[in-house]
């Protein structure tokens, strides 16, 4: 688009410099206000039009490709809004389902330009609040939970998703270990689709990558989060990102560790009439204990991490049920 490397238009016609000093982040060129809402540059969109028609040309022929307009972006909401209008138009007419989202740029997903995405339910399918993944421990999990509690008073239902896993011990923004408990504290949270990001900034899929996603499998297996909600009310004594807590309240409760650690769980006031069952799935050998019955006194039940190394889940099932899938 440079008008130096091609003769389509110039300098003075595309309204374009030669050089901007500032990452294309700080939204300071034109080329991202050429939508008839912002600036209706007549010259270059055209052409922007053109690249994206020839894209969908080949993704139109498959149908598990994800749209998103823009990558951490501060541009403005109109920009985005085009996109996803101009998309979902060619999809109708090409008879092509889509499913779109914006990425925006804020680390704290609660300001308001993440709104825009899940207030525009006719624009965006789903939510993407990976910028949250550059936040660590208690703050990382609350920031997740607001973020569901306020969509869900505006009685919006849409996935959310965190497709860019920060940290890794080559990179700037947290090491490995905080890239693990990042990945668990999503699923716990209810994210409907997580990955870990590419190296430098990410383990990418490397071997510590692979054991989380295959311990991540086998608890998906045997618990079926999809029927589960956030529980971190059950935990008594517990101290700030020592554990968390996902149920499918009166039938199973699952308690992530990212580090030693031990809690309280309380369990529902029929609970003494039940027999329960405890098993610890440990996420860095991908093993199950074997299940063990487990007693309780007052419906409270104390969990210990079997070892000090940490990073392990205890499954605390109602004996003789069947999980909802």
């Amino acid at each position: 688009y440079n008008p130096a490397n091609n003769i389509n238009y110039s300098f003075e016609q595309s309204g374009f410099k030669p050089q901007y000093k500032n990452h294309p982040g700080k939204n300071d060129q034109p080329f991202f206000f050429t939508v008839p809402a912002l600036e209706n540059n007549t010259t270059v969109l055209p052409y922007q039009q053109q690249f994206v028609d020839r894209l969908l040309e080949h993704t139109f022929a498959y149908g598990h490709v994800l749209y998103c307009m823009d990558n951490e972006t501060k541009g403005k909401s109109e920009w985005g809004a085009y996109w996803a209008t101009y998309i979902r138009d060619k999809a109708k007419q090409s008879g092509v389902a889509v499913q779109l989202t914006e990425m925006w740029d804020a680390h704290d997903i609660n300001r308001k330009e993440h709104r825009q995405t899940w207030e525009h339910p006719e624009l965006y399918d789903f939510c993407d609040i990976s910028q949250n993944n550059h936040n660590s421990g208690q703050k990382h999990w609350d920031n997740i939970i607001k973020f569901f509690d306020t969509v869900r008073k505006a009685q919006r239902v849409c996935p959310i998703n965190t497709v860019k896993i920060y940290g890794s011990d080559t990179g700037r923004y947290g090491t490995a270990m905080d890239a693990q408990q990042r990945f668990w504290r999503n699923l716990f949270a209810g994210i409907a689709a997580t990955r870990f990001h590419r190296p430098k900034t990410g383990i990418g899929l490397s071997q510590l990558a692979q054991q989380n996603l295959k311990s991540a499998r086998m608890w998906i297996d045997a618990v079926n989060p999809i029927a589960c909600k956030p529980a971190n009310d059950l935990l008594l004594d517990r101290k700030e990102n020592q554990a968390y807590c996902t149920a499918d309240e009166g039938r199973v409760y699952s308690v992530y560790f990212p580090t030693n650690g031990s809690v309280i769980l309380q369990l529902p006031a029929k609970a003494k009439q039940d027999q329960w069952t405890l098993r610890w799935l440990d996420i860095q050998s991908s093993q199950w204990s074997k299940p063990i019955s487990v007693h309780h006194e007052n419906q409270q039940l104390n969990l210990t991490t079997p070892n000090q190394a940490g990073s392990c889940i205890a499954v605390v099932q109602r004996s003789g049920i069947v999980n909802r899938n």
